[in-house]
């Protein structure tokens, strides 16, 4: 994949014409010639990865109740397959109830999926599934202490089982949106929608 624009830029942003400032304006351009998007995908995550962003990884993940109310919040991608995006999460908080499983388009995964994911979890992740109850209120003094206290038992040998309420969720899209811009470039966008046919995809590149 290369990103290209159809102008050079010049070395400034601006430069001046008979005392009229001359703004910069182009195209860029994302060149991708093939018709699955999770490659591209897995090309943009490395480069984030590669870069100075401190959690490439996050996402915003939106739900929807049966009401129709949209929540969103952030998660961390924990794997990426060649079909779909696995997330984990508390069973008991709200983005767990308020999927719209008939859809087709979210997966629960096996207790013994997420466990691997779960046992490749940081220390702190696997001590934040046991002593958070996600979106209830806490009393900050006690929940300190509860950590401080299994991060003691912890150092002392005890081990940290996968929790009940711990499950893990696979997205397996039939859209992806792919967006880039740079500078004072327009942006470009290419669209990826799966066919109900043959289970294919369309690629289209739509104005950004």
């Amino acid at each position: 994949m290369k990103l290209a624009h159809s102008i050079p830029f010049q070395n400034s942003d601006m430069n001046s014409l008979n005392g009229e400032v001359i703004e910069e304006s182009d195209l860029t351009k994302i060149e991708y010639n093939s018709c699955e998007p999770f490659q591209l995908f897995k090309e943009w995550y490395r480069d984030a990865c590669n870069s100075s962003i401190s959690l490439p990884s996050a996402l915003c993940f939106s739900t929807a109740s049966s009401e129709g109310a949209i929540s969103s919040r952030t998660l961390l991608l924990r794997r990426l397959d060649d079909d779909g995006f696995v997330v984990m999460t508390d069973s008991r908080s709200s983005k767990a109830k308020d999927l719209v499983r008939i859809s087709g388009h979210i997966s629960e995964l096996e207790t013994k999926e997420v466990e691997e994911v779960y046992n490749n979890e940081p220390l702190y992740c696997k001590i934040r599934s046991h002593i958070c109850h996600q979106g209830q209120p806490i009393d900050w003094q006690t929940h300190k202490d509860r950590h401080d206290q299994l991060l003691i038992q912890v150092r002392e040998g005890k081990k940290l089982p996968m929790p009940d309420h711990v499950v893990g969720y696979k997205l397996i899209p039939d859209f992806m949106d792919f967006y880039y811009a740079l500078g004072m470039a327009i942006g470009d966008r290419l669209m990826f929608k799966k066919t109900s046919k043959n289970n294919t995809w369309e690629t289209t590149r739509v104005y950004a």
